[in-house]
């Protein structure tokens, strides 16, 4: 469980990554975090992939009133909900990266979900607008932020 931190992973590493998942996590990723950075070697690199919580299209449908994630039921009509408790942006993942002390912090952004999409003027649409988005990346659809360890000592929480 997140909480528990790295309990039972031995030895030094050199990439910690996780793709689409912070999101889901009902509990604080920083001890977990931090346990990681202490665990990779000098120079080892950190890799994490979220959904934006701010991007494109999310900036045009949530005024329109239809930019939901998911539906009510999904939350209150369960007993478990397992979906997104919390996507982060740009202004997120740089604050978790100076948390870690990470260098050589990069963002990246991509557009992933509107390549998947069923209808086909979305399809279209992410295929002539994904790569000027990727210039302002807290516009796409997909994060990614890199960052190294810096040298020993890093601290841990």
């Amino acid at each position: 469980m997140i909480q528990d931190g790295l309990r039972g992973v031995e030895g030094d590493l050199d990439v910690v990554t996780s793709f689409d998942s912070m999101e889901h996590w009902h509990h604080s990723p920083k001890k977990l975090f931090h346990q990681a950075i202490d665990r990779l070697v000098p120079g080892g690199l950190l890799v994490l992939g979220v959904p934006n919580c701010v991007n494109m299209r999310k900036r045009i449908t949530v005024p329109l009133g239809i930019g939901k994630w998911s539906g009510l039921e999904v939350w209150y009509e369960k007993d478990v909900f397992r979906g997104h408790v919390r996507e982060p942006d740009v202004g997120d993942l740089k604050y978790i990266a100076e948390d870690l002390a990470l260098k050589n912090v990069r963002i990246f952004g991509r557009n992933w979900a509107g390549y998947q999409s069923s209808r086909r003027l979305i399809r279209y649409a992410t295929t002539v607008m994904d790569c000027p988005l990727r210039l302002v990346p807290s516009l796409c659809s997909d994060l990614y932020m890199t960052g190294e360890r810096a040298g020993t000592g890093s601290g841990s929480v």
